[in-house]
């Protein structure tokens, strides 16, 4: 047996020596060719696979594959390749969202783990793969687990040694196999997921992709071209502009607005005409309502996949999510909701909204300092902004409407009387938010939407004071507490200020108010939902 397994390891080693000189690029039947020139790696994956987009922020995961929807795997999970690089050394790492499984388990914004701790140097650092699928892939569900060598040969570039596992899911419904490569100062993994028994069909073909990774040298073919745009178009933060660009995979573009870089693989150009000037014009009316602490030097990548599926397989959200705003690598993610020929104005216009709502968290986010507010305020005002109606030859927010997402659904539970009394919700944690989400976001937006449209609350100082006075309040509360520690605010403290800052300002803002005081906003704000009128209604 061992003879045999090396005379066919030194037949596929001759094979693709003799191969690699005619013609290194050109893929076996069945396979198509993929390379990143920027990051220096090129593979062969099945033709029922598309590339994925990597957020430039990853500093582990290289590139990215999904198997292609059709009618035999759309109501499955389906599976994917990933190529990534470990670096010979300490990579530290913190908590990061756990990837989609094959229970499709989770909520918007996935799983979080606290980073595992080295008592001396802080996070643990990621050395090997098993670190890797312990520290990013394990999630608080345990979703993988230990991963165990099951063999190893010789990979077509003979000195190198490549060593496969195999993960078998915590659920008990899919399995990982992955080889991976010793390439010097660093190693290399492919990664390989799918359902139990999709992987008998896929075994193959998953071991003929991991042994046609190659290392090439790395080159930024791209980067003379970028540079000379830069030139032409200067725009600020340039240097993290650049990297966006050069990391694009394959049919995906890129665009700059003054505090964005626009990138997408949809053709819909009146959709992305639409985005790249309401971005910038509904940014006015937030500065207008929040003005920031200080400079805003970020620049926010918007990335618009082509559809949902592609949003699906690159964000790792269930169904219901539509987009959504991620801190860690400074994205807007949501997608192009045309596709459908007689549904494309109503994707279009739900494509805006959605716009319109994660723009509002990336900008207070940072106008506060990079704090978050509570929920019923920032997912309240997100939808609220959600209702911009942009006139002036689009050059200006003429009025705010109402969300045509929240109204019916807000309405509808007044009118039951099932909403959360309002002396809670705005208490309420995120995991309390998310909980009870279809009521939560359309009394959030709803009760924003009371404070700043009602003649109630303009009549009434106190109630005005609301909103300044919490927003005023959770800036300078969690800058004096960064202040305090200084150099030493670590994520920790970070965090435990955040939670401070969160809670200063709620009191503030509702400061020594008494049942009676909240019974009658409620009252006020109830009467208030009750004349609104839901877009959706036919008339």
């Amino acid at each position: 047996m061992v003879n045999q397994t090396l005379a066919w390891a030194f037949r596929l080693l001759l094979g693709w020596s003799l191969a690699a000189s005619a013609s290194a690029q050109t893929p076996p039947e069945g396979f198509r060719n993929f390379e990143s020139k920027a990051k220096g790696l090129a593979i062969f994956a099945p033709i029922d696979f598309d590339e994925l987009p990597v957020p430039p922020t990853e500093e582990l995961i290289q590139m990215k594959f999904a198997e292609r929807k059709t009618e035999a795997n759309k109501d499955r999970f389906r599976s994917e390749i990933w190529v990534i690089a470990i670096p010979k050394g300490d990579v530290k790492t913190g908590a990061t969202s756990a990837p989609a499984t094959p229970n499709g388990e989770g909520d918007e914004q996935g799983s979080e783990e606290a980073p595992k701790k080295d008592p001396k140097n802080g996070p643990k650092p990621i050395r090997s793969y098993a670190d890797f699928v312990s520290m990013r892939l394990s999630g608080p569900q345990k979703a993988w687990k230990e991963p165990k060598a099951d063999g190893k040969a010789e990979s077509m570039f003979g000195k190198k040694v490549l060593e496969r596992f195999s993960i078998a899911s915590s659920q008990g419904k899919g399995r990982v196999l992955a080889w991976t490569l010793d390439d010097g100062d660093q190693t290399l993994v492919v990664h390989c997921l799918a359902l139990d028994e999709a992987m008998k069909d896929w075994e193959k073909k998953f071991e003929r992709t991991a042994r046609s990774l190659r290392v090439t040298a790395a080159t930024d073919s791209l980067g003379r071209d970028i540079e000379l745009h830069y030139k032409l178009h200067p725009f600020r933060n340039v240097e993290y502009r650049k990297e966006v660009r050069r990391n694009l995979p394959k049919g995906w573009k890129a665009e700059d607005t003054e505090n964005f870089i626009l990138i997408y693989s949809t053709k819909d150009q009146i959709l992305l005409s639409k985005l790249k000037n309401d971005l910038e014009v509904c940014r006015t009316k937030y500065i207008e309502i929040f003005p920031p602490t200080k400079t805003i030097e970020a620049v926010s990548t918007v990335r618009v996949c082509k559809d949902k599926e592609e949003f699906m397989k690159f964000a790792g959200t269930p169904e219901a999510v539509a987009g959504f705003w991620n801190v860690k690598t400074q994205e807007l993610v949501f997608y192009d909701g045309t596709k459908d020929p007689q549904q494309s104005q109503k994707g279009r216009a739900d494509s805006i909204i959605v716009l319109y709502h994660e723009a509002f968290h990336q900008y207070i986010y940072y106008a506060c300092g990079e704090v978050a507010p509570h929920s019923w305020f920032n997912e309240g005002f997100g939808d609220y902004f959600s209702g911009c109606q942009i006139g002036g030859g689009g050059k200006r927010v003429d009025r705010i409407g109402v969300n045509p997402w929240r109204c019916g659904m807000i309405k509808r539970t007044v009118e039951k009387a099932d909403h959360v009394p309002l002396k809670e919700i705005v208490r309420y944690s995120q995991g309390q938010y998310y909980a009870n989400p279809f009521v939560c976001y359309a009394e959030g937006w709803s009760l924003i939407y009371f404070l700043r449209e009602s003649k109630a609350v303009a009549r009434n100082p106190k109630w005005k004071e609301i909103i300044p006075t919490y927003f005023k309040t959770l800036v300078a509360t969690y800058q004096e507490e960064i202040a305090k520690a200084g150099e030493k605010a670590n994520e920790a403290y970070k965090a435990a200020a955040q939670e401070k800052s969160r809670q200063a300002a709620v009191e503030a803002a509702f400061k020594d108010w008494t049942d009676a005081e909240w019974e009658k906003l409620e009252s006020e704000w109830k009467a208030f939902v009750r004349t609104l009128v839901d877009p959706n209604e036919k008339k």
